[in-house]
């Protein structure tokens, strides 16, 4: 063979030939690979059609939750978080201890639901409030890598600290609750324990969305406490009478729901006399007070349902904004 007509020669000549350059075109585009890579000539990009993520979004998710759970039972579960609980649970029960259903510890009765309630939506709100500026750094390169998706993420990081946010106000309110009001049921204790619950979920949600928003600590630990202290005061137990161009504002609070779905359920029949004078005209002791007025006294707005669904609502509403400032924080990731 000559040297003109080797291999190569004859290789180049055919590519030379439009015909053949065409056909070849074809076969490039044609012959791939089962994962989706090109044979022949190509930039070995993967089908469009291929999710980026090696794992299925439910792994993701329980993977995250299982490292999610082991990190909150060491800090929220640590020993000195039980003692203060339990603490705070015998100081509450002893400054309100033993009250009845008369209108003399009536207003016992409703400053302790009060302050249970706000106290819960507070400590599920500092206690979400550090989770995604502590993990802010990790959180942006695992996602670089496409560990995970950022749905799975915030799913498990949901779901992981209830159990062991929850826990905490079993144990304050099994031991403040029967110190107090130990004759209003085992029925009762249930119903408040659930709206404790849906009250540390709800101060949860409003933490996630104030730690999204503020990467620095201090920030956001600065804007929570303004947060807090201003619904504190527009929830209906240290302010009365609020300015009208003021008051909308008590509708955005969480610690109103939540003292108001308490406050239904404890006062649900009239309220016997005593002779204080407090709600009757002293000395009566035959009497009864509505449970309407009892309410109206208190300032309780709203049904039972009505307060428990707008928490609910106040419970997923910032939940939906911290994910959207989590995305943006995170442009041009794919879920």
């Amino acid at each position: 063979m000559k040297k003109s007509e080797s291999p190569r020669f004859y290789l180049q000549k055919a590519w030379d030939n439009d015909a053949v350059a065409n056909k070849m075109d074809v076969a490039e585009e044609v012959f791939t690979t089962e994962s989706g890579r090109e044979i022949f000539g190509g930039n070995f990009d993967v089908d469009k059609s291929e999710s980026k993520y090696t794992t299925s979004w439910w792994t993701q998710f329980s993977t995250l939750t299982h490292r999610a759970l082991k990190k909150s039972k060491s800090t929220v579960l640590s020993p000195i978080n039980i003692v203060k609980t339990i603490a705070i649970g015998i100081v509450v029960g002893l400054v309100f201890l033993n009250q009845s259903y008369t209108e003399n510890d009536a207003f016992n009765i409703y400053s302790y639901f009060f302050f249970t309630m706000v106290f819960w939506v507070m400590n599920g709100m500092f206690e979400a409030l550090f989770s995604f500026p502590q993990e802010r750094v990790i959180i942006l390169k695992e996602r670089a890598t496409a560990s995970y998706r950022l749905s799975a993420y915030f799913a498990s990081a949901t779901v992981a600290d209830l159990p062991v946010f929850l826990f905490m106000p079993c144990i304050y309110m099994v031991i403040s609750y029967w110190m107090i009001v130990p004759t209003f049921g085992f029925v009762k204790f249930i119903a408040i324990l659930g709206i404790s619950f849906l009250s540390v979920m709800t101060g949860q949600a409003m933490g996630f969305l104030i730690g999204a928003a503020f990467d620095d600590i201090q920030i956001g630990q600065a804007i929570a406490t303004v947060v807090v202290l201003f619904l504190m005061l527009l929830g209906g137990f240290f302010a009365r009478n609020i300015p009208a161009w003021l008051s909308w504002v008590q509708w955005l609070s969480p610690f109103m729901y939540a003292s108001n779905a308490a406050l239904e359920i404890i006062f649900d029949s009239p309220l016997p006399c005593d002779g204080s004078g407090q709600m009757c005209t002293a000395g009566n002791t035959t009497d009864l007070v509505p449970y309407e007025y009892v309410l109206e006294s208190f300032g309780v707005q709203g049904t039972v349902g009505l307060n428990i669904g707008l928490l609910l609502l106040v419970c997923f509403v910032p939940r939906i904004f911290t994910y959207i400032i989590l995305r943006r924080k995170k442009g041009g990731e794919r879920e």
